[in-house]
């Protein structure tokens, strides 16, 4: 009787390998809604709110082409500078979702939902992303990305509706799709970069990194080189001739706006994106050095054009701003600064976290440095992390997107560091150097360098704006005004930001680059220079001044004499031509009409919710 010989195992995934992409982001959303339940916001801003204002325009009068907003006069009508495509996702849920349960419940509900639908697509692809460097557990690997992109992926907290987290996926996106090879995954890129380009001008650089390695696939002679660049570069000139045609309003084509996608922007990409469909058929019998000069000469060429058809462009997408607004707006700003401007941050326990983050990135050019070139996905991943950390160094805004490049750079150093059993996961294509802590040391360095870069510099001395005395309270909390018709509010941006969200409100000034007129109005009001602070109030055609409320608090003389109307009007004591209005006692703001207004010309506060 012959006994049957047992089949070799065939390795095959486990049910519970496969279901951790799905368990990740159940967790994190489970751990974002209950930040949002309680009111905490990791990463929320003031452009939450404009985003909020903006999506319900957009539903209720159809016009995506309209971007002026209302609400927001200065008296000059304010323009949003996000192109609509970045309100889609919302407005199309709630769309769908109005003639069911009303439009305040649909936005809700959209607000919601569509933070957290594009975590699991971000999730979906950067665990693709991993999947390319080999790794024996490329599960293991994303719940290690997970946790130290967490405080990141605060962009997609329900709620987070700004459109960072739109580009934090695409450019995850964009990075998978460099990296894999194929003539589908060069025409996709193509779509995929100039959407992200289309969203936002902040990814310019990553957008031109693409260009670099499409076009050096080409050079070098890689197979499939020329073909790949051809599709990309027609797939780049196509979607972005597209975007244009949907965000541009008919009559607008040739008007330049330098901050956000228009003529300039699509037509840089168009002629970069032709330029890689006609170069590979000039020279498909060409070396790699005519290859790189006819391309440098496209890409010279292209840029000279640009900056002759828009040479108001060229001082970029903050042209527009005054000395004033640069020095005593857009520079107090924190995210506008580099790290070397943030002592707060570097100086505190966020430093372990900035360490661990700048520790994975860079262990990415460990790792492509061992691999010599003989790993495409390495060599990508290490220009888009470089790319990142200096991004985030010099820029502080850019530190949202650093830790997207920082999960498989730090898994490969922890293949490193631990012990083989325990680092069995981490294991990939290209092992780790003999000196265990090389791939962790240049991120740590950089770390310790900033450190050490403040430690010497020591504490920078704080000075004060009339207009941040103004608005010195808890805004979160505002309660919801009610106000009279034709009544014009005068206001520090961010208490006009916060009063837009009231049908009945209309104010001179909130807190982005594209009302420059009424937010430079809004700091000369309260700046003590201002020899007739009346005459701001003339120039803006407000009718009423809101400010934070200082009630039964204790004289601060020194600060009153610095700033004696911010001061005087926090406390309850205004100039001859400003009235007060009688609103509650623990009322936030205190609210002020002109004189001339007649006595009736005040706000009421209705019941929150």
């Amino acid at each position: 009787m012959s006994q049957a010989i047992a089949a070799p195992a065939i390795p095959r995934p486990i049910l519970a390998e496969r279901a951790v992409p799905y368990l990740v982001w159940l967790v994190v959303s489970l751990v974002l809604s209950f930040l949002w339940s309680i009111g905490h916001y990791a990463n929320g801003d003031v452009d939450d709110l404009l985003k909020a204002h903006e999506v319900r325009f957009l539903l209720e009068s159809g016009d995506i082409f309209n971007r002026t907003l209302p609400g927001i006069l200065q008296p000059e009508p304010f323009a949003s500078h996000w192109p609509w495509i970045v309100d889609l996702p919302y407005a199309a849920v709630a769309f769908v979702l109005r003639p069911l349960i009303g439009l305040d419940s649909a936005l809700s509900v959209a607000f919601f939902c569509v933070p957290l639908l594009l975590l699991a697509a971000l999730l979906f692809f950067l665990r693709k992303m991993i999947a390319t460097f080999g790794f024996a557990n490329p599960a293991l690997v994303l719940v290690a990305s997970t946790f130290i992109t967490l405080r990141a992926l605060g962009e997609f907290e329900p709620g987070r509706i700004d459109y960072h987290n739109l580009q934090m996926l695409l450019l995850v996106v964009v990075l998978w799709l460099t990296i894999i090879p194929g003539r589908r995954a060069a025409f996709a890129s193509g779509v995929a970069a100039a959407l992200m380009q289309a969203a936002g001008m902040e990814l310019a650089l990553f957008v031109v990194l693409v260009f670099a390695i499409r076009a050096l696939d080409f050079v070098g002679g890689k197979e499939d080189g020329a073909v790949s660049l051809q599709l990309f570069g027609l797939s780049l000139a196509g979607t972005a001739t597209a975007l244009f045609f949907v965000t541009t309003a008919p009559g607008s084509y040739a008007q330049p706006l330098c901050d956000r996608y228009s003529s300039p922007v699509a037509t840089a990409l168009i002629m970069a994106g032709m330029s890689f469909a006609i170069v590979p058929v000039l020279g498909r019998h060409a070396g790699p050095v005519p290859r790189f000069l006819m391309l440098a000469i496209c890409g010279a060429g292209s840029a000279v054009t640009v900056a002759l058809l828009f040479p108001g462009c060229m001082a970029g997408p903050y042209a527009g701003l005054s000395d004033y607004l640069r020095v005593h707006w857009l520079g107090r700003i924190y995210q506008e600064g580099s790290l070397f401007d943030h002592r707060d941050f570097v100086v505190s326990v966020q430093l372990f976290y900035l360490a661990v983050q700048l520790a994975g990135a860079l262990a990415a050019v460990v790792a492509a440095y061992v691999a010599r070139g003989r790993d495409r996905a390495w060599g990508v991943l290490a220009l888009f992390a470089v790319l990142a950390v200096v991004h985030a160094i010099l820029y502080f805004r850019y530190l949202r997107f650093m830790p997207l490049f920082a999960g498989p750079g730090l898994a490969y150093a922890l293949g490193a560091i631990l012990p083989p059993r325990m680092a069995r996961g981490f294991a990939g294509r290209i092992q780790p150097p003999s000196m265990r802590l090389l791939p962790m040391l240049p991120g740590v360095a950089l770390a310790l360098g900033l450190l050490g870069y403040h430690l010497a510099a020591g504490a920078e001395e704080i000075t004060l704006e009339g207009v941040e005395i103004a608005e010195t309270c808890v805004l979160e909390n505002l309660e919801p005004y009610r106000w009279p018709a034709g009544a014009r509010v005068l206001a520090s941006p961010l208490i006009g930001i916060r009063l837009i969200s009231e049908p009945s409100a209309t104010v001179t000034a909130i807190p982005f680059h594209t009302g420059s007129v009424g937010i430079e109005r809004a700091l000369r009001f309260f700046d003590p220079a201002t020899v007739d602070p009346r005459s701001i109030m003339d120039e803006a055609q407000a009718t009423h001044v809101a400010v934070c409320a200082r009630r039964n608090a204790v004289p601060v003389p020194r600060l009153a004499a610095r700033f004696p109307l911010a001061m005087g009007l926090i406390d309850g004591r205004p100039p001859a031509w400003l009235t007060e209005c009688p609103l509650p006692s623990d009322a936030t703001l205190r609210v002020y009409r002109l004189a001339s207004e007649p006595v009736d010309a005040c706000p009421t506060i209705g019941p929150k919710g």
